[in-house]
């Protein structure tokens, strides 16, 4: 039997890119369709978005910059709440790359691992 995660079918109609689209992280708890659902990132707090992004909290920092990260699709981080000017953007799966302390990251994504039905990973493979 065929098994979809529909985190990892990611494209600009799936699951994948909605969440990370907001900073945040796909979920996909069955192969059932359609019941993926969208995470808050770490130092959020917040309810799942079923299909679609997730209501968010934050606290500290990320309050007041957790929208620049969330313009490229990554999300906030303040790893010392008692620390100011410590908070930083952070990649969203699929995307990789090195977080960036008081600015965006340097984030890339490989298209052939980020595949569904109309990117490369499916017209390679």
């Amino acid at each position: 039997a065929c098994e979809l995660d529909e985190c990892t079918a990611g494209c600009s109609t799936c699951a994948g890119t909605t969440c990370s689209d907001a900073g945040q992280t796909c979920h996909d708890p069955s192969v059932a369709a359609g019941n993926w659902e969208c995470r808050c990132p770490e130092g959020a707090m917040g309810s799942a978005g079923a299909q679609q992004a997730a209501e968010c909290t934050y606290e500290s920092e990320c309050l007041a910059y957790r929208r620049v990260c969330e313009a490229v699709g990554q999300a906030c981080f303040d790893p010392d709440v008692s620390v100011s000017g410590d908070w930083g953007c952070s990649c969203v799966a699929p995307a990789t790359g090195a977080s960036r302390v008081g600015a965006v990251a340097s984030c890339m994504l490989d298209e052939c691992t980020a595949a569904c039905g109309t990117c490369a990973g499916t017209t390679c493979s």
